[in-house]
């Protein structure tokens, strides 16, 4: 096989390492450039043809039109295949016997041409795909222009143009369409359009940039000189990249949620069901509630544990929905992300050949190129790692923000259609916290999940690599790594059950802040600000005695896993000195281990603290997983149908609010034909609400059938309003209707409000209506489902809020018979009992049942549950309303005189006076009309109404205000308040041993660099002398202790570190919370309640655990910055003539550009705010 292979090659070796590194240049054999340079490159578009052919057909964008770079790329392709076959022909005629006729030469241009071909062809299908930058043929030409150089520097220096001036006229031209057709390769299509223009924000250019751009992330540059030159406003954002906008990926999300979860819950009822089979039934005298109830409970608490946790580890899988959906995108992140690992192994490699030629330059005996390729290697592997990095980082953050978002989403998605009693188990502070600190971790977590594969891989390469170096003396660093592991598996145990505990303070204590926020008007009116201060403190400190105890177990943490690399350093040395005398630790094995030693230190560094992420990740994974399991409202209680005999039907329904409650409606049988008007009465609690819910859907159906037919308009007996102008509050989304707008306006009973308002109905509204009346705020609920214009009305009592005088202009223009739902079916929960003549159907309910049920006149002719009702409602309410509206109290002394007659038995009939009290409940005059409704807005001032009446010109009243951050640089006043908090002291003893443990870093490498450059010890003649040994055995004991002075110095500083901190959240904590209890209502009035339980929830979690590990990983990064430039310059002096240039530019760009960017993720701030 080698014979043939050599014949086919011409006699010619495909390697040779003499020719290569012997030589006045690196010289490649002839059969190498004839085969691998070619058949590389050619043969991943060979190899890739099918994937890429199949991605370029299941592309469904518009064409690109033909433009001058897509005709040029074509041209160049098919040059390249006519200067290959004219090499080829060229050849065959003239080059007989020498090392271009050869069977190697000539396959290796057949696969040239046929390539240059296939790529042709792949410009134009591009083209028609409407692919703009092509990352696959930019690799090939990248590759194809690194192996040219190859040939066209060997061609120079053989000085081929002396023997063939054609062939070498061939290879530059060849070389220069190759590079010309990288050139090409890197700019992107354009699609240009005669007049058109992007409306909105523009286009995010990641998605228009080439592939060389998205490599190098230059297409961000005119973000950064933007912010530098005039700063960043929200509304100069890009718009979203197409993967990273929401509903793109969130229906996914859902849609696999939503299967797997199906999944679970049909094999659990085909479990519960085999599990059933066998069991006994249930004895016929026990209360099916009551043994429901227990039974609910046992398996709660009692013994079905072990059940629970099975059913519990077996449940639907969030985390297989994140890894279908986002799980593609991570995975070619982290194989960027093992490229950079293999590449990070490849430096030590170089610096050990760069010793070496160090070592023998002084000697004279090697190539002056090899250091250049040396160096230059060095960089360019520094670059690749670089660009393989930033890759996996960006690809991996982005997918992490995809995931937050669509678990965000699926989280508000739960809390607007969770049941009743799903309601009962998950507080507002639980789901908070849920989309506030759980999802944000998953986010974070993602970037760096990749280091739970990494880090072993990195530890295996280095120990590979040790070994090769120091030969069997790395087993006892591995040892050492070993004897780890257990102790990392305790710790990782601790941190999962202390991150349980701290979870369930947290909500316990936001769910408290939330309570209070939503009754500070009471605790002000009552001066219970100090006691329920003090209830919320006492839940911090019992979170902030778990994140103590987590704190001390990750300092000790810290103290084990920062002295292991330095303990595997020195056990490794230590064993490589005393297992053979003749062992000597020159500068070549020191410091090309010690550089795989740094490489090591990273993982084993960093694997700790990704274990307590993935620990912490996964408690909010199953929070979010177990919430999103809860019950939801079930569809099928209500069958919406076009198909339905009347608008609202149930058929023997029986509801409840909880599947374990007693039933709250029974044996309901209601039909409500289109077009009617239908009141629901009855003493309080009798379920007149429950049966507006039950037509919602919000109940529990154990039995019967609910039909609805048309689209649904709701108004709550408790007003819901919307932080946003009148206007909208009404619009609510839909198209303006000026015409309409008015009617509903004016029937409503709007208009004088509107008149009286600063803004009119530009006015904002604050939280929860505040500064409306509950009669206006009523009013406008009303009017928003007006002028929704839905089939279906459910009308709660809206009018219990109003006096009667708006009330009866309410009914006679909006519900009643001449109003603008005239023609809508409409049910009406009342206590108005003069709105029922008007009416078409009573249905009288009493204790969950429909007792009576039918027009005024028929309930009216006899003593049933309707007589009772308003014989003893109109007897309660006799002499309470004074100043009612003189025809309505006319008209209630009617119905009473009336019901009297009825339940007395002197009038069977009942048909006396009801046509008096129809006639008397027409709509008023419009002369009668103006001062009643005037009434409803008495509490406004007389100089506003005067102002009104004048027709002064109104402004938009704005009452609450954007959330505002700091921007630019963080003030130092916020650091020495900080610093405070944490103890000034204690921050300079902090620093302090931080120094320290540098100062001792530092010096252990220069003791090291002392050890390999002592003369004794290099003499070799020395080697079995007692001073000799006396001397390794010095250096060995002072690197020792140099290490572990430095390693317990880490333990005093970590355990230090977290106490502080510990004690700044705390007092900042209870800082705010003082200042925050202590502010006017006029605060409350002004600000969204879920700002600031924001403050309480991501911040403080800021303050907890984000802000120790920044400040933890700073200091890190700022005085190993600083140990490397002291130990460089101390080696190398001129080093620093190149540093601080160096450092002035980074200085300039962080000064310049640094506080700016860090402003833009203040933009996300609100989101959580307003789901709060």
């Amino acid at each position: 096989m080698v014979l043939s292979f050599d014949e086919f090659c011409g006699n010619s070796p495909i390697w040779d390492d003499d020719l290569l590194l012997n030589n006045t240049y690196p010289q490649f054999t002839d059969c190498f450039q004839n085969t691998m340079l070619i058949w590389i490159p050619c043969g991943i578009i060979w190899l890739t043809c099918p994937l890429y052919l199949r991605y370029l057909l299941s592309e469904d964008k518009l064409p690109l039109p033909m433009s001058c770079l897509n005709v040029s790329k074509t041209f160049v392709s098919l040059l390249l295949v006519f200067v290959t076959v004219t090499e080829l022909l060229y050849s065959n005629d003239s080059d007989k016997g020498t090392k271009y006729d050869t069977s190697a030469f000539y396959t290796a241009g057949s696969i040239k041409a046929a390539t240059f071909l296939l790529v042709a062809i792949y410009v134009q299908l591009e083209r028609r795909k409407g692919v703009i930058t092509s990352g696959m043929l930019f690799v090939f030409w990248f590759l194809t222009s690194v192996a040219t150089i190859i040939p066209f520097y060997t061609g120079i220096k053989e000085q081929e143009y002396e023997e063939s001036r054609f062939r070498f006229i061939i290879l530059c031209f060849y070389f220069f369409l190759v590079l010309l057709q990288l050139i090409l390769t890197s700019i992107v299509e354009r699609h240009r359009r005669a007049g058109y223009q992007n409306i909105g924000k523009p286009e995010c250019p990641e998605v228009k940039a080439s592939f060389p751009s998205q490599l190098s992330f230059e297409w961000i540059t005119s973000l950064v000189v933007k912010m530098y030159r005039s700063g960043l406003q929200d509304d100069e954002l890009w718009e979203l990249h197409p993967r990273d906008q929401s509903n793109n990926f969130i229906p996914k999300v859902q849609k696999l949620w939503l299967e797997e979860l199906t999944k679970f819950r049909k094999s659990e009822t085909a479990k519960h069901v085999a599990e059933t089979s066998f069991m006994g039934a249930p004895s016929e005298k026990a209360p099916l509630i009551n043994s429901s109830r227990h039974m609910g409970e046992s398996s709660k608490y009692g013994s079905t544990t072990p059940k629970e946790k099975e059913k519990k580890s077996s449940g639907p899988s969030l985390f297989k929905v994140i890894v279908k959906c986002f799980g593609g995108q991570i995975l070619i992140g982290w194989m960027c992300k093992f490229i950079y690992d293999l590449l990070q192994f490849v430096n030590p490699m170089i610096l050990n050949l760069l010793i070496g030629y160090v070592d023998s330059k002084s000697e004279g005996t090697v190539y002056t190129w090899k250091g250049y390729v040396f160096a230059a290697s060095l960089f360019v592997i520094s670059m690749m790692q670089s660009v393989f990095f930033h890759q996996n980082f960006h690809r991996c953050m982005t997918a992490g923000m995809r995931i937050k978002s669509a678990l965000i989403a699926a989280v508000y998605r739960k809390a607007l259609t969770m049941n009743s009693e799903a309601k009962k188990s998950s507080t507002v502070g639980e789901i908070v916290n849920l989309m506030s600190v759980d999802c944000q971790r998953l986010q974070d977590m993602t970037g760096y999940l990749w280091m739970l594969w990494s880090a072993p891989v990195q530890v295996i390469l280095a120990l590979v690599l040790l070994w090769q170096t120091l030969g069997p003396s790395v087993l006892a660093g591995l040892a050492i790594m070993v004897l780890l592991i257990p102790l990392n598996g305790f710790m990782a145990m601790k941190q999962r059950k202390y991150q349980i505990t701290q979870m369930k303070f947290k909500d316990e204590r936001i769910k408290l802040m939330s309570e209070v926020l939503n009754g500070i008007k009471v605790l002000k009116l009552y001066a219970w600000e100090p006691s329920f201060e003090q209830k919320v403190r006492d839940i911090r400190d019992k979170e902030l005695n778990v994140i103590k105890k987590a704190a001390y177990l990750s300092a000790v943490s810290t103290f084990f896993w920062t002295s292991a690399p330095f303990l595997v350093t020195l056990a490794t040395f230590a064993t490589y000195i005393l297992i053979d005398s003749t062992n000597y630790l020159d500068a070549q094995k020191a410091f090309v281990s010690l550089s795989l030693f740094n490489i090591l230190r990273f993982p084993i560094n960093l694997l700790p603290m990704i274990i307590s992420y993935v620990v912490q990740c996964n408690v909010s994974l199953g929070r979010i997983s177990r919430f999103l399991q809860s019950g939801d409202l079930d569809p099928d209680n209500v069958q919406h149908t076009d198909m339905a005999d009347h608008a609202l039907s149930i058929e023997n329904g029986t509801f409840s609010w909880g599947k374990e409650d007693r039933p709250s409606l029974t044996d309901i049988n209601l039909d409500i034909g289109e077009g009617q008007l239908v009141a629901v009465v009855g003493q309080v609690g009798c379920g007149k609400s429950s049966l507006i819910s039950a037509f919602l859907g919000e109940m529990e159906k154990f039995s019967g059938q609910v039909k609805v037919k048309g689209s649904v308009a709701f108004v709550p007996q408790q007003a819901w309003i919307q932080n946003a102008t009148v206007r909208n509050n009404i619009l609510f989304g839909k198209d303006e209707d000026n015409n309409k707008y008015d009617q509903v306006i004016d029937a409503c009973a709007l208009r004088p409000d509107l008149d009286i308002l600063q803004g009119g109905d530009l006015t904002e509204i604050g939280e929860k209506g505040i500064n409306l009346s509950g009669g206006q705020k009523q009013r406008v609920s009303l009017a928003r489902a007006v002028y929704n214009n839905a089939d279906i009305y459910l009308l709660d009592d809206p009018l219990s809020a109003v006096d009667s005088h708006v009330g009866k202009h309410i009914f006679n223009k909006v519900i009643g018979s001449k109003g603008l739902l005239r023609n809508k079916t409409r049910v009406l929960v009342t206590h108005g009992v003069h709105w029922l003549p008007m009416v078409d159907t009573i249905v009288v309910m009493v204790d969950g049942k429909i007792s009576e049920l039918g027009s005024y006149e028929e309930l009216m002719s006899h003593d049933g549950a309707f007589a009772q009702f308003l014989k003893v409602y109109l007897s309660q309410e006799q002499g309470e309303e004074e100043d009612e509206d003189p025809e309505v109290q006319q008209l209630k002394s009617k119905i009473m005189e009336k019901v009297e007659a009825v339940t007395s038995g002197t009038d069977g009939t009942g048909l006396s006076g009801d046509d008096d009290v129809a006639t008397r409940l027409k709509p008023i005059s419009k002369t009668k009309k103006k001062a009643p409704l005037l009434r409803s807005i008495s509490s406004i001032d007389d100089g506003a109404a005067k102002s009104a009446i004048k027709g002064e010109k109104k402004e938009v009243d704005k009452l609450i205000e954007a959330e505002k951050a700091e921007k630019g640089n963080v003030s130092w006043r916020v650091y020495m308040k900080y610093l405070s908090a944490v103890g000034g002291l204690a921050a300079m003893i902090i620093l302090l041993l931080f120094v320290a443990f540098q100062s001792l870093t530092i010096y252990s490498s220069i003791w090291l660099a002392d050890w390999t450059d002592d003369p004794y010890l290099k003499d070799i003649s020395n080697v079995n002398t007692t001073e000799y040994q006396n001397k390794n055995y010095e250096y060995l004991g002072v690197y020792g202790a140099l290490g572990v002075g430095s390693a317990f110095i880490v333990l005093i500083y970590a355990i230090l570190f977290a106490m502080r901190m510990i004690r700044a959240s705390s007092i900042l904590h209870n800082e705010m919370l003082t200042n925050v209890l202590k502010l006017p209502m006029a605060f409350f009035d002004t600000t969204p309640l879920g700002r600031v339980v924001n403050r309480f929830s991501k911040d403080v979690e800021v303050l907890d655990n984000n802000l120790p590990q920044n400040w933890r990983m700073f200091l890190l990064t700022f005085f190993g910055a600083i140990s490397c430039f002291v130990v460089i310059t101390y080696s190398t002096p001129f080093f620093i003539f190149v540093m601080i240039p160096l450092a002035v530019v980074y200085y300039l760009l962080q000064v310049s550009i640094g506080p700016k960017l860090n402003n833009v993720h203040l933009y996300s701030l609100p989101t959580i705010s307003i789901i709060s």
